[in-house]
């Protein structure tokens, strides 16, 4: 949900900020042997539903630095909670046939994101674009479920549990992600003024680090193409179909992973391995505008 409002100067310049309440979600259900290892023959099930709401910001601004011709924008939207994410609700496992629930906290770091980008004219038939985003997903270190009556994910070096904590974690996800980056180009040609043909093409880094990849958060290095075409009818109405394809470099993390290494509760099994991935979209939409 965000709430925002600009500023245009000597209609050159425009300056933009929005307040954002976000509603962030984890409903999530996983085999689990009680210990960490991937022993099938004793495993169980945990299933975790916790949610929250935290405030964020986003801020921008944009300049006309050639008139009609040439435009520059750069934008930051805020980490959701400003910091680490604390989010609230059950914590249900079944081992064995004994299935208990508890009341959980599920703590987490996700990204600021820095985006900037330019729009060029240089013919009335043309337009060319490019932007670039970073990402800190560095500061996913690792997603912790604690105890209610807990207020920090007290865990030591090796993964293990802090021993003088009195309410220690039930579990917790090692991550150590990096920071992440994309750039993208692409143009419009406009046939007439109402019918647009448009190319894009792109870029985006890996931010999961080969020792903690795994299959329910897979990263890759990855391009994509995109092409499209978009018509309009009358000032009121337009319509576009475009088709893009994302190119993942394949992944070969075999005898990298830490999870087996770690001491519990961030044992978890061994994730190493083949990871390869190619996805297409077909993107149609319309506009009204009034």
């Amino acid at each position: 949900l965000s709430l925002g409002a600009a500023y245009d100067i000597m209609d050159r310049v425009s300056i933009g900020a929005a307040f954002n309440l976000v509603k962030s979600d984890v409903d999530t259900i996983r085999a689990r042997e009680v210990t960490g290892t991937n022993n099938v023959d004793v495993e169980g099930r945990s299933w975790i539903k916790v949610s929250g709401w935290h405030p964020a910001l986003g801020v921008g601004i944009t300049g006309e630095v050639a008139p009609e011709k040439v435009w520059i924008g750069f934008s930051y939207q805020a980490r959701p909670g400003f910091g680490e994410m604390q989010l609230e609700g059950e914590l249900s496992n079944n081992y064995g046939g004994a299935p208990t629930v508890d009341k959980v906290k599920f703590l987490q770091e996700l990204p600021d994101i820095y985006r900037i980008g330019v729009r060029a004219r240089p013919h009335e038939k043309v337009e060319i674009r490019s932007f670039g985003d970073l990402t800190t997903w560095g500061e996913m270190e690792r997603q912790c479920v604690i105890p209610e009556a807990a207020d920090e994910c007290a865990i030591n070096a090796d993964g293990s549990s802090d021993p003088n904590a009195a309410d220690p974690p039930y579990l917790n996800i090692v991550r150590n992600w990096g920071t992440a980056f994309g750039v993208r180009v692409g143009g419009s040609y406009f046939v007439i003024p109402e019918v647009e043909i448009f190319l894009g093409a792109g870029y985006d880094s890996n931010a999961v680090p080969d020792e903690t990849l795994e299959p329910a958060l897979t990263d890759f290095h990855k391009a994509s193409l995109a092409g499209g075409l978009r018509m309009m009818a009358g000032e009121t109405f337009a319509g576009a179909l475009s088709y893009t394809h994302l190119f993942y470099v394949p992944r070969d993390t075999t005898g990298e992973s830490i999870f087996p290494l770690l001491e519990s509760p961030s044992k978890t099994p061994d994730s190493g391995g083949e990871y390869t991935q190619t996805i297409g979209v077909i993107n149609a939409n319309v506009q009204l505008s009034f």
